[in-house]
């Protein structure tokens, strides 16, 4: 009766790692994809100049344009 008791605790033990080894990983892959927010920087420099090409476009009805836009930081870096 031991020889069956402790072969049926082993296969147990043997069918709980089978599930424990994939929930672990889905644990450490939660936890690893969570993004953690970026501290946004103060320079101190503000923004003094922004420029937005095209300057003038003309549009028919339906037609779409895409802008661009730089800005300029009092210090003379691009933001």
């Amino acid at each position: 009766m031991t020889f069956k008791h402790k072969l049926s605790h082993r296969l147990a033990l043997l069918k709980d790692r089978r599930l424990a080894i994939p929930v672990a990983a889905l644990a450490a892959a939660v936890v690893f994809a969570c993004e953690t927010p970026l501290p946004v920087s103060s320079t101190g420099a503000t923004i003094a100049d922004l420029v937005i090409s095209p300057k003038n476009v003309t549009l028919h009805l339906n037609d779409t344009v895409e802008f661009t836009a730089a800005a300029f930081m009092n210090t003379g870096d691009s933001a």
